[in-house]
């Protein structure tokens, strides 16, 4: 078989691979959908109903047993199927296509009302509110029992005693064995023995450290080599930038806000470099968790813990925001932080009881809103990474003064430039544009004041580009007043020397807490309101109630409250720097009627109560990690599994994101008990789980396959054999770098624009509206909402890029190259020896050898094309 026909043959392969979605038990668009129906509701089917249906169906009376009066009367009526919602009785009806049509007596609804209608089906069929007063539903009362407590995701931590399994072939080699095997033992299933060496070499250098091993490495023989091995590697900056990139999909990381404009985030980088040394220490994991929601008021001194907030405030926000969205943009903003909280750290679907109480777990929408109210006056701010010295706010406050005194002077001086006579003496000036010159003459003196405004409102701006419409203005200012040119020359040797201020990064922040300014979004309006509401069916424009801080009642011991841990925060910190910016006050009275409710006890003129700054949050940040009453439990299990699934391809729960009754059931109950109190024991160690796992005969098992076996547990969710994984994308452009031997090792830092860049992946830009090409096609996750189990597609444009990019195209001339170096002769067999180990960490088969040979033989550069085939084999991106 000719190399072009192995190539092609791996290609076909590739057609044929096997996919495991996760299903998700409520579709990630409810939330939209929900929205766009009320607005539809509202404006457009509520009216038409009214008018043409309501008399009969809810109003003066109820025919046909159908009640239009509330949503609930609606569903329990057989005439609509939101399953199925095209198929709706309703539908039918007012389509004349079947009797009685409707409605009755009365002309036939046009076409774009019952469009309309079935479109408001399909969303949902949500009500702003009842059509009929007094039809609405009771509502739910929000109480969480010891019953809904009592499912195993939301029970505390208790202890687990390994089982002793007979283990009558001495297979376990750890505790995490123990629970393994005794399984497989009950299903009456003989795991596999340890994987081959050079596999079981090269899975351990791309499962810890996301890079294969050097083709002149020392192959480990033993067990304890392999466990000396997996000590050096969980220890190496590699492992720290691997795993990183685990911890950023669930904090849906980017470098750029997204939606339509999709500015840069400034510093957004320092998150990813925080993650990064975080797992290179070994940080505590309570820890690490509890800075992503308040380092900024748990460890005030430290700037790291300031960065660590970036898990929520690198998220994606819509920008320009009019004043008719503003409020629906931060309903948005605390939903989008409450998610990625609830899906990444809990493993819950908290999003889903915006609208509603949970249809499935015990969140109550009474909790989401408590929950969103932690939240209330916290937004996007930039902050200094280290605080000034009393001498440096000292200087940065009189240059802010100064800085005043010469605006108001310049202020004065633009304002004589307006009537002056010196204006018409500049008619005919080179400087100026033609068209300029030309407007000039037009208006005569009566008009200079009015052409004065209009110059600086920017007429001329398409027709000289922004760049000279500003440079006109300082020249006109300056050519009509003298005083205008002696300040502006002395305002632009001020702006030079203004003193050095240490790099802003991108952090959560209150208005309080001397932060140097929030980040503004192109907002009418404010970046928060000081008050939150609970809403009905997550619309704004339906308030409730005043919503106040607090926790998830399932995650707390029954007779505790958000007060326990608001007693455990620490004192408002004493920053020591003020604000020094404009405050954002005069916005939030200019939108104060947007806070008012009828029977507000608060006057219009009156302000809420600041809150101590952070304080909510580091209650919440508190309660995360509590094992003892709080969310700690379930914190834990969620952890331990995500490592599970991230090392053996399926998690303990296949579901890492949904712990709740809709998600699936761990495999092996005891197991995920007993790994999250090993953490808990350990002081929160991830590194102690993931030893755990790598040395186990369970992990370092080989992936042979047995059909007796594979008929009893076809999905291998007893794990009785390795299962081959994909490598993500970044560990395939990593491994295509450093086979060739382009990788650049460089660590931390601005991400790299150009997508051919010679980096770890990991320092790739991430911009939201713009993925790196090689990345997206082997999936990596769009950053827009955390995401804890990538897909893994087969699709023909992977083999495509594979097979025709440049990219791959230099890293075939690099390996061929550096295959001819390091061997250091022409001759094939020892080329073909050295490309194999190189690339795929292991020999050619005779068949191989033989078949590469004769393509060498073949073709002058067949030292490079051997190369490209190799980089395209299946077997380079599976770990096996």
């Amino acid at each position: 078989m000719t190399l072009t026909r192995v190539l092609s043959f791996f290609v076909f392969l590739t057609q044929f691979a096997v996919v495991s979605p996760i299903f998700a038990a409520v579709p990630p668009d409810h939330a939209e959908k929900m929205k766009a129906g009320l607005a539809l509701f509202r404006d457009r089917v509520g009216p038409v109903l009214r008018e043409s249906c309501l008399e009969c169906h809810g109003g003066k009376q109820v025919k046909g047993e159908f009640d239009l009066g509330s949503r609930e009367k609606l569903l329990q009526s057989e005439s609509v199927d939101l399953a199925h919602p095209g198929e709706s009785g309703l539908l039918k009806l007012i389509r004349h296509e079947e009797d009685p049509a409707m409605p009755k007596r009365k002309p036939k609804l046009s076409e774009a009302d019952i469009a309309a209608i079935a479109s408001w089906l399909e969303q949902g069929a949500p009500y702003d509110k009842p059509l009929v007063e007094g039809k609405a539903a009771v509502a739910s009362s929000g109480v969480v029992t010891d019953a809904d407590r009592d499912y195993w995701a939301f029970r505390r931590l208790s202890p687990v005693k390994p089982p002793q399994p007979k283990d009558e072939q001495g297979w376990v080699r750890n505790d995490v064995d123990r629970f393994i095997l005794a399984k497989l033992e009950a299903a009456d299933i003989r795991p596999n023995s340890r994987a081959e060496p050079l596999t079981l070499r090269r899975r351990i250098s791309l499962d810890v450290a996301g890079l294969p091993p050097e083709a002149n490495e020392e192959l480990p023989a033993s067990d304890a080599e392999f466990d000396a091995l997996t000590e050096t590697l969980l220890k190496s900056p590699a492992f720290a930038e691997t795993w990183a990139r685990r911890w950023l999909d669930l904090s849906r990381y980017a470098e750029s806000a997204g939606f339509q404009d999709d500015a840069a985030l400034p510093m957004a980088w320092r998150y990813r470099d925080f993650v990064v040394q975080a797992l290179q220490t070994n940080q505590r994991f309570d820890e690490f968790l509890r800075w992503q929601i308040a380092g900024d008021r748990l460890a005030p001194e430290r700037p790291e813990a300031s960065i660590a907030t970036g898990f929520l405030a690198l998220g994606p926000y819509q920008s320009p925001v009019t004043v008719s969205e503003l409020e629906q943009a931060r309903y948005d903003e605390l939903d989008d932080f409450l998610q990625t909280i609830g899906t990444g750290m809990l493993g819950l679907t908290i999003g889903c009881a915006r609208c509603h109480d949970h249809k499935y777990d015990p969140l109550p929408a009474a909790d989401y809103y408590a929950l969103a109210a932690c939240f209330t006056t916290t937004t996007r701010g930039l902050r200094d990474i280290q605080p000034r010295s009393p001498a440096e706010l000292a200087a940065m406050r009189e240059w802010s003064k100064q800085e005043s005194t010469l605006t108001a002077e310049l202020t004065a001086a633009e304002a004589k430039a307006k009537a002056t006579e010196k204006l018409r003496a500049s008619v005919n000036d080179a400087k100026l544009a033609p068209a300029f010159s030309a407007r000039l003459r037009e208006v005569g003196e009566t008009g200079l004041a009015d052409l004065y405004d209009q110059v600086r409102g920017g007429f001329l701006m398409e027709q000289v580009g922004v760049g000279y419409q500003r440079s006109m203005q300082a020249q006109f200012a300056r050519w009509t007043c003298a005083d205008y040119e002696a300040v502006w020359q002395r305002m632009q040797a001020h702006l030079k020397s203004k003193p050095a201020s240490p790099p802003l990064l991108l952090t959560l922040t209150e208005e309080f807490g001397g932060l140097n300014e929030h980040l503004r979004r192109h907002m009418q309006g404010p970046n928060y309101f000081r008050i939150s509401f609970q809403l009905n069916r997550g619309d704004p424009k339906q308030k409730q109630r005043e919503a106040t801080p607090g926790l998830l009642q399932v995650l707390m011991t029954p007779g505790s409250s958000a007060d326990d841990w608001r007693a455990q925060t620490p004192p408002v910190p004493a920053y020591p720097q003020d604000v020094l910016v404009s405050s954002p006050g005069a916005h939030q009275e200019e939108f104060s009627r947007h806070l008012k409710l009828p029977g507000d006890p608060l006057q219009p003129d009156a302000k809420p109560a600041a809150r101590d700054f952070g304080s909510d949050r580091a209650t919440l940040a508190l309660w995360l990690t509590d094992v003892e009453k709080g969310a700690g439990p379930l914190a834990a299990r969620v952890i331990v599994n995500r490592l599970w699934n991230w090392h053996f391809g399926r998690g303990i729960v296949g579901t890492p994101s949904d712990f709740g009754l809709q998600g699936e059931p761990p495999t092996h109950p005891e197991l995920l008990e007993w790994l999250a109190g090993e953490l808990v024991r350990s002081g929160w160690d991830l590194r102690h789980i993931h030893r755990l796992i790598l040395n186990s005969a369970t992990w370092r098992q080989s992936a042979a396959w047995d059909a007796a076996r594979s008929a009893k547990d076809p999905e291998n969710k007893l794990l009785w054999r390795w299962r081959p994984q994909r490598l993500t994308a970044e560990a395939v452009r990593d491994t295509l770098l450093s086979v060739s031997g382009r990788l650049d090792l460089r660590a931390g830092g601005e991400a790299e624009t150009d997508p051919l860049h010679n980096r770890r992946s990991l320092y790739t830009r991430v911009k939201r509206s713009e993925p790196h090409p090689l990345l997206a096609a082997f999936d990596a996750p769009e950053p827009i909402e955390s995401v804890g189990q990538r897909p893994v597609s087969t699709v023909s444009p992977q083999a495509l890029l594979m097979m025709n990019s440049a990219f791959m195209d230099r890293c075939a001339e690099d390996l061929a190259r550096r295959v001819g170096k390091e061997s250091g002769t022409s001759d094939h067999a020892t080329l073909i020896e050295h490309a194999y180990r190189t690339v795929l960490s292991r020999p050619p088969t005779i068949t191989e050898q033989q078949a590469a040979q004769s393509f060498l033989q073949a073709h002058p550069d067949g030292l490079k094309r051997l190369s490209h085939v190799l980089l395209c084999l299946n077997e380079l991106i599976y770990l096996n």
